[in-house]
């Protein structure tokens, strides 16, 4: 994202927070966000592509932060001081549209999710075998969804052990990392 493209704001015909209205319809897939001709007069082509993708990101950046952190959030992201008050206000009133739209797109990219889980952990004290074990065990249950119908549901019920435990600990840590990263 470039500075350039959310700086061109400034030049916004008419109400910057009509269009911010706009660029979060074409975020939430409600309407398609199209150049007319009172945008022409302010942007040429490429301009208005670099202004629509910026402030896009801008937006749906906005929007996955707390209200606290939004003033600092855009003043970093080089929204003009001008246009912080609308940006701002139209985050606030179409936050949760925006992160539901989210969602959904990023649901799009797999057709199984994780609908419900629950755990538990047992201690487990000996075995017919062995007369003091003392070792905890993780017992997952999970509810798998696809195709976001209730009628296609998997349960799977897994139990681990302490290190299988730090593995799948380790590897969900790094899953969030890389997605954090996919986010800036």
């Amino acid at each position: 994202m470039t500075n350039q493209g959310i700086t061109l704001l400034e030049a916004c015909p008419g109400s910057v927070e009509k269009f911010l209205h706009r660029i979060v319809d074409g975020l939430c897939e409600q309407r398609k966000l199209t150049l007319t001709p009172e945008y022409t007069k302010a942007w040429s082509l490429d301009q208005w592509v670099e202004v629509v993708e910026a402030t896009g990101k801008v937006v749906q950046k906005a929007c996955s932060i707390e209200d606290g952190d939004l003033s600092a959030m855009l003043a970093a992201s080089g929204v003009p001081a001008a246009q912080c008050a609308a940006m701002s206000n139209v985050v606030k009133a179409r936050r949760e549209e925006v992160r539901s739209s989210l969602v959904r797109s990023t649901c799009g990219i797999s057709k199984a999710y994780l609908a419900d889980f629950d755990w538990k952990i047992d201690l487990v004290l000996g075995s017919d075998k062995v007369s003091w074990i003392r070792e905890p065990s993780l017992i997952l249950d999970m509810e798998v969804r696809r195709d976001g119908s209730a009628a296609q549901t998997d349960r799977e019920c897994v139990e681990m052990g302490r290190e299988q435990l730090g593995t799948l600990i380790a590897e969900l840590e790094r899953a969030y990392e890389t997605v954090k990263k996919m986010k800036v």
